[in-house]
């Protein structure tokens, strides 16, 4: 076993723990298509050099699997520089025979004729290889630019150097064309010129391995550039659709409460000009439609004030029963206007924590909505509220016998500006979901079997200290 022997086994080590290294970085990162045909060169290069370096144990087939996997990973290096170019994965046919066609003839060779007739044909082939080689990395270079691929130049031309070096002292020195030699028994120019060229070639391997790590760092970082320009634009999406949200909150707020405040300014002028002549026929009623609209205008007043109140943690004990015969009393004049019978009942002791003035706001809202919808039937309108207590939560539960709610609706119904009626805004809903949860809780809509809608509000129930 000569020294050659142990280079080779070496070097053949020191590729094995570099495909292994690419491997787990791959695995990490994903392989990518049509990037791996380096690699496949990286392992058949180290068969070859594992093959080399046994022949001194196992002669001709391992020398058989030297030539193989250095021909191997040359032809992978070939494919991978055309697929940098091309974008093509496919592996010509043309290829594999010649490639085939080749170790066949070299092993016709070994059998039949003296060293240096297979030495002549290995640096002929190796020769047009390594120059296609390094003239492909020279215009990949000037397409993509890396430095990585200068040195990957390099490596090239210095194999194919030292390959037409080899094959013009093999055919031209007569010294040496006449004594038959085996690949451990070289000149030492020869030798020195292999020792170069396989080295070289290894090193190629190493530096396409560089140049991929480098594309892998590039696009990591390039996706943690992507990722945080996601955060931002999100961010700011968000900020962009709180604030549209506000505007559209406060226009459609002022338009509302501009209407009834118009109404108010002229029925208390109609009023002023009927007191100052003494004239009290139409004086009931536009006091009513006076009150009216007040009514209409506090509730508005009261939603835009609970939408832009600051949203602290509620501590007030709540009696949910009081809270739901307080928000009876606020809209009675409505359920009396439009001959609806209302009923409350169940249980008058479950209390939560919360801010009394906004659970009457659901309330209210969900109420209103029931009116509305009622208004639809002439006779027989009832609304029911029931309170019910279990181990963790009390539920309101509001029923009306009007027409439901429309199943195309229902899907998006506390969406904002979503409304089941055309005379609604499409706020009090989303304004009674926002409620709910800010106290923990939720609400649920749906269609009663006998027509008519539902809706059950769920909030946690205060524990007994």
């Amino acid at each position: 076993m000569s020294g050659d022997h142990l280079v080779f086994i070496a070097v053949a080590a020191v590729l094995i723990i570099s495909a292994v290294n690419t491997t787990v970085l791959n695995r990490d990162h994903g392989w990518r298509q049509g990037e791996t045909f380096w690699f496949w060169g990286l392992i058949a290069l180290s068969a070859g050099y594992l093959g080399f370096g046994a022949s001194a144990w196992f002669g001709r087939p391992a020398l058989t699997i030297g030539n193989a996997g250095l021909l191997v990973a040359y032809l992978a290096m070939s494919l991978q520089l055309r697929y940098w170019h091309t974008r093509k994965t496919n592996i010509p046919i043309w290829l594999m025979v010649g490639a085939i066609g080749y170790i066949l003839t070299l092993e016709y060779l070994r059998m039949a004729e003296p060293y240096l007739v297979r030495a002549t044909m290995i640096h002929a082939v190796m020769s047009i290889i390594t120059a296609y080689l390094f003239l492909s990395a020279i215009g990949y270079y000037r397409k993509n630019g890396s430095k990585q691929l200068i040195v990957l130049s390099g490596t090239f031309a210095i194999e194919f150097i030292c390959t037409f070096t080899r094959l013009v002292i093999t055919l031209g020195v007569p010294a040496y064309t006449n004594q038959p030699m085996t690949l451990y028994e070289e000149p030492l120019v020869l030798v020195v010129l292999r020792w170069i060229w396989l080295m070289a070639n290894a090193m190629s391997f190493l530096t396409v391995m560089t140049f991929e790590l480098e594309k892998t760092l590039n696009k990591n970082e390039t996706l943690r550039s992507l990722l945080a320009e996601k955060h931002l634009l999100l961010n700011a999406l968000s900020h962009v659709d709180r604030s549209d949200k506000s505007a559209a909150i406060g226009r459609t707020l002022s338009h509302e409460l501009r209407q009834p405040l118009t109404s108010l300014l002229l029925a208390s002028k109609n009023l002023q000009a009927q007191l100052k002549e003494n004239d009290l026929r139409d004086l009931v009623q536009q006091v009513d439609f006076l009150c009216q609209e007040c009514e209409r205008s506090a509730n508005l007043i009261n939603q835009l004030e609970a939408v832009f109140r600051p949203q602290h943690a509620p501590t007030e004990s709540i009696r949910i029963m009081a809270a739901a015969q307080q928000a009876i009393q606020t809209i009675k004049p409505r359920l009396t206007e439009h001959q609806v019978e209302l009923t409350l009942h169940g249980d008058s002791n479950c209390r939560v924590i919360g801010e009394q003035t906004q659970i009457e706001t659901i309330l209210i809202n969900l109420i209103s909505n029931s009116i509305t919808a009622l208004e639809s039937r002439s006779l027989g309108r009832r609304i029911d509220i029931a309170i019910q207590a279990d181990d963790s939560l009390c539920k309101i539960i509001v029923r009306d016998n009007g027409p439901g709610i429309d199943p195309s609706v229902l899907a998006n119904l506390w969406q904002l500006y979503v409304t089941n009626t055309h005379a609604g805004s499409g706020i009090g809903l989303w304004l009674s979901k926002q409620i709910a949860h800010r106290h923990g809780g939720d609400i649920d809509a749906g269609n009663t079997p006998d027509s008519g809608a539902w809706f059950e509000i769920r909030l946690p129930i205060k524990r007994s200290a």
